[in-house]
């Protein structure tokens, strides 16, 4: 599956509705880390068919580790890139896509229900996560300017993870 990520902004005064400011000179550096990070989900139901949710419960560990035990991991991205003229919500954007293979062997009823959305020309939407870039020893997200609610930019990080977003807004 290809899955838009997120925008990239032309402007630095530009955010998405969590204040955040992609800008594609930090993104580029960063973007490897999308290859092998997860694609999770919540489940409303047992079967594991219908996503409802998001990343899950986050929470702060003892150590100060975001943790979240609550969402399943229903696949793998392979890799990442900038894409120019993406058309979303039909807004035509520069966005970062990632390529992901989804479990279907694990979770039928999920892949079932996604191609059946797709089918009906119905969108579902994700949510991006970060987190520090400790393999170039930093201990939390660097932000351009320090952070600040509305416009900060994201220039050391990593992508870690991105979960489907189904029944709440999305940032992104």
């Amino acid at each position: 599956a290809k899955m838009v990520l997120h925008e990239v902004y032309k402007s630095e005064s530009e955010w998405n509705k969590k204040g955040i400011t992609w800008l594609g000179e930090y993104v580029e550096p960063n973007i490897e880390s999308i290859a092998n990070m997860p694609l999770v989900a919540e489940f409303i139901d047992e079967e594991k068919a219908l996503p409802f949710g998001s990343h899950g419960d986050m929470q702060m560990d003892d150590k100060g580790r975001v943790v979240v035990e609550d969402s399943l991991v229903v696949g793998s991205f392979i890799r990442g890139n900038i894409e120019r003229n993406v058309e979303v919500n039909g807004k035509v954007i520069d966005a970062v896509v990632g390529e992901a293979v989804l479990y279907e062997q694990r979770f039928p009823k999920l892949i079932d229900y996604l191609r059946e959305e797709f089918s009906q020309g119905n969108k579902v939407d994700g949510s991006v996560e970060i987190a520090a870039n400790k393999s170039k020893g930093y201990d939390n997200i660097v932000y351009r300017d320090g952070w600040k609610e509305q416009g900060r930019i994201p220039v050391e990080f990593q992508y870690s993870g991105h979960a489907l977003v189904v029944g709440i807004e999305s940032a992104d």
